[in-house]
């Protein structure tokens, strides 16, 4: 048996031989520079087969992409800190925009998947969840309940009992900027459905490309 007591083999450092044996050769108990143990064979040590407790690769495998500095929508990479829980991606200390500091995997950076400490996705809950001039701006563009019987927004049909028969109409309102708006009541589902189309073109269409224009030049606060 040859002594390897004291020597070092990349980070690991040969503490003892022990009484374990595996094909033959003897486990070594080394410490590693991360402050870890770790049981190798010799034959392995020797080798250069091992020379690390694991918690960095080999220089002949892949090694780390450096994205310190490279910017990700709001997030910029400040330094890598190490593993994700399952060990199999580099994760990353980033600083965000709006001043949170989070941590992304190589993977979700890359792919685009994160790209904001989730400020991002709060801004956009509150923009659709906003009210202009009494007008929730996410009413706008909702779809159609699915207690609507007619399968048209704003088209309800009327029903009524008379001596003979069970009489049937549609009618057709909307609500803009806080105000409901009768828009009639109509014999023919198509002639509702007009009205309706017709009012929205009327209220809702300049004021969503008002809205849009506005959003993107930032003058509607977010």
């Amino acid at each position: 048996m040859k002594n390897l007591t004291g020597q070092r083999f990349g980070k690991l450092l040969a503490v003892r031989a022990t009484d374990q044996r595996k094909g033959g050769s003897i486990v070594w108990e080394c410490k590693c520079d991360c402050g870890k143990t770790a049981y190798i064979r010799a034959n392995t040590l020797n080798s250069g087969g091992a020379r690390s407790c694991g918690c960095e690769r080999d220089k002949n495998h892949i090694k780390t992409i450096d994205l310190t500095g490279q910017r990700f929508g709001r997030l910029l990479v400040v330094k890598v800190v190490g593993k994700n829980k399952n060990q199999k991606d580099t994760l990353w200390e980033c600083k965000c925009d709006c001043g949170n500091t989070h941590y992304v995997t190589t993977g979700n950076l890359n792919s685009g998947t994160i790209n904001s400490c989730g400020c991002l996705k709060e801004e956009a809950l509150k923009i659709f969840n906003e009210t202009i001039d009494g007008t929730a701006v996410k009413n706008l563009k909702r779809r159609v309940s699915r207690k609507n019987t007619t399968g048209v927004k704003g088209v309800y049909i009327m029903r009524w009992r008379n001596v003979a028969m069970i009489a049937e109409k549609y009618a057709a309102r909307i609500t803009f900027k806080g105000k409901q708006y009768h828009l009639g009541t109509y014999e023919y589902k198509d002639e509702a459905v007009k009205a309706r189309r017709e009012a929205e073109q009327m209220l809702f269409e300049p004021f969503l490309e008002w809205y849009d224009k506005n959003k993107k030049s930032k003058k509607i606060s977010q």
